[in-house]
């Protein structure tokens, strides 16, 4: 899925975007909390960069989520909130590619 850019389409995710990291993520979620945020370093991106965490959910149809989005900052994390742990994909979309796909931040809608 990290490589069909209908996939990626298909999940809100900029088609460009390649993929930088794919690890399992093991954490236990805290009693009383149905999820956990997870800071996510990315260091083979650079800042400006726009990251996307993708999550394999644990279905029959091992379909896949969108956890966590957005530019890199100084510190090279993007965090994803999960409710479930399995394989992770992180994206990565370059900077120049997200600013002129209109890519904005989550929160702030900024370009």
């Amino acid at each position: 899925v990290v490589t069909n850019p209908t996939h990626l389409t298909n999940l809100g995710v900029n088609p460009a975007a390649k993929l930088a990291a794919a690890f399992d993520l093991k954490i236990e979620i805290p009693a009383g909390q149905t999820s956990v945020s997870v800071p996510i370093k990315v260091s083979n991106a650079k800042v400006g960069d726009y990251a996307v965490i993708l999550h394999r959910m644990d279905n029959e149809a091992k379909t896949w989520e969108k956890v966590g989005e957005g530019f890199l900052g100084a510190d090279m994390t993007v965090t994803g909130t999960f409710t479930s742990f399995s394989p992770v994909a992180v994206m990565v979309v370059d900077a120049a590619q997200a600013s002129a796909a209109g890519v904005k931040a989550p929160k702030t809608g900024e370009f």
